[in-house]
């Protein structure tokens, strides 16, 4: 573990469509925001596409750009708190077929999640703070420029 479990933290997610301030749930997904800040600090995401788009939801975080390429590892599942919501803006780490959770891809919902709150585990890690509007207009023509972390 290489951060303060104890500490709030805080992300600016720079795209070539604008900046997505985001605070990271350390809280309630330790683990999860752990490997979110390693990897970003470490430029991972730099440069990735957001290769998946819907109407509801962007996806990234994926070296290969098709849903098939990650770090070479998965993270454990961290269940939400009971009163767990998902607003436009949260963000999650995606799950392969097979259950298992992503090291690295992870999604940003531009709206709600279709049909409320997700019945599985993602480990939603962060919640867009500022800037929401940028999420929605976000495609696959667009790429992560970088990730900054803060510790607040």
């Amino acid at each position: 573990m290489c951060i303060d479990t104890t500490a709030k933290y805080t992300g600016k997610l720079k795209t070539t469509k604008g900046d997505i301030t985001f605070d990271l749930l350390t809280r309630q997904t330790p683990r999860t925001v752990n490997n979110f800040i390693v990897l970003a600090e470490n430029g991972y995401f730099n440069g990735q596409s957001f290769w998946h788009s819907l109407d509801w939801v962007i996806q990234t975080g994926d070296p290969l750009g098709n849903g098939q390429g990650g770090p070479g590892y998965t993270l454990p599942p961290e269940p939400p708190a009971t009163n767990d919501q998902w607003p436009p803006g949260s963000m999650g780490m995606a799950r392969f077929p097979d259950g298992t959770i992503s090291g690295s891809q992870f999604f940003i919902l531009k709206q709600t999640w279709p049909g409320g709150n997700p019945v599985a585990v993602y480990n939603h890690f962060a919640t867009v703070s500022l800037v929401q509007d940028i999420v929605g207009q976000l495609d696959t023509s667009d790429r992560i420029l970088s990730v900054e972390i803060k510790r607040t």
